[in-house]
């Protein structure tokens, strides 16, 4: 396999020897090589995927479109019948012209149903007395207009119908940080491989890495580019309520019969707390934010593959080459 980085038509990649095999252990590397595709000649061909990244390509081309994808409604079905803490869903709006903030709690969370990574959330709590709010994102005093008017900014900013829902707001274990931090769990149907921690309290948000069992990672097995890790490497902090997160997700992983999800957490003041489930974490797979090491990205493919086979899964080959783009720009080649 070659695993390619593509500028201006010349690639850096990783080279396999010609004996290889299906199995993870018996993978060899050669060196890192410089090619110029826009001159070579790749027929398009079939192979098994074998890193975490050819795994995602199946679910991010459409190839696999994983049961365990519930619906909102099905999640909410789902997170009822299995007693996890989530947060509850208290108003639903059709549009941002719709929402209507009379009779909520003190605190809440007001956000649009259809984006992600954060995107267009605001965690609110009325300032008694003066019938404004403070958001905790942005830190700042808005009145009822102004979270009306930055929902309709949002709603023509989206690309999709966007609608709209409040919900209850968490609170972190620690009651000196206003958003509370959230933790990816790479997990395996059962087995937790790899944590993100994202902390938002920042003008840009922080990240910091473990393990699966909560142990940080500062070796090169997650690499931040270089161009952003000064602003964007975050401090580790193991939460209180780390097990329960670890048995959250392995459950919930196991009882879903789903070979990969990231299943979001929280450490809040009363316990663990579910977030949201992701089947397409665009982190690791754009590779712009963080990455994997060639060696760890193939760990994790080997997880995901024996997943598969715990649960009967056929495993569907891949087209190779493939490209990984964002917003219409290539930002690698995988061989």
């Amino acid at each position: 396999m070659w695993w390619s980085g593509c500028s201006r038509g010349i690639c850096l990649g990783w080279i396999e020897a010609a004996h290889l095999s299906y199995n993870m252990s018996e993978i060899e590397y050669g060196v890192y090589v410089y090619m110029d595709v826009s001159d070579s000649n790749h027929e398009p061909s079939s192979r098994h995927p074998r890193t975490w990244t050819d795994f995602s390509y199946l679910r991010w081309s459409g190839v696999e479109n994983p049961n365990s994808k519930l619906g909102k409604v099905g999640l909410e079905k789902f997170l009822a019948k299995n007693n996890l803490p989530h947060s509850k869903i208290i108003k639903e709006f059709p549009s941002a012209d719709a929402i209507d903030l009379d009779g909520l709690p003190d605190y809440f969370v007001l956000k649009p149903t259809s984006l992600w990574s954060g995107a267009g959330v605001m965690l609110l709590h009325k300032i008694s007395g003066i019938g404004y709010y403070y958001d905790a994102k942005s830190r700042r005093a808005i009145s009822k207009e102004d979270i009306k008017d930055y929902a309709k900014k949002i709603e023509k900013s989206s690309s999709v119908k966007t609608e709209f829902m409040i919900e209850d707001r968490i609170l972190d274990e620690d009651p000196a940080v206003l958003i509370p931090l959230d933790y990816k769990i790479f997990t395996f149907n059962g087995h937790s491989k790899f944590i993100l921690q994202v902390d938002r309290n920042h003008a840009t948000p922080k990240m910091s890495f473990f393990d699966g069992n909560f142990t940080p990672i500062n070796d090169d097995r997650v690499v931040i580019p270089e161009e952003r890790r000064e602003r964007t490497q975050g401090e580790h902090r193991i939460p209180k309520h780390a097990d329960s997160m670890l048995k959250m997700a392995r459950d919930i992983t196991v009882t879903l019969k789903a070979p990969f999800i990231s299943v979001d957490c929280y450490s809040s003041s009363t316990g663990a707390v579910f977030g949201e489930l992701t089947h397409t974490p665009g982190g690791p797979w754009y590779g712009t934010l963080y990455r994997f090491s060639e060696t760890f990205d193939l760990e994790l493919g080997q997880e995901w593959a024996e997943a598969c086979n715990r649960l009967g899964i056929e495993i569907q080959p891949i087209k190779s080459p493939y490209e990984i783009k964002h917003n219409g720009r290539t930002i690698r080649t995988v061989l």
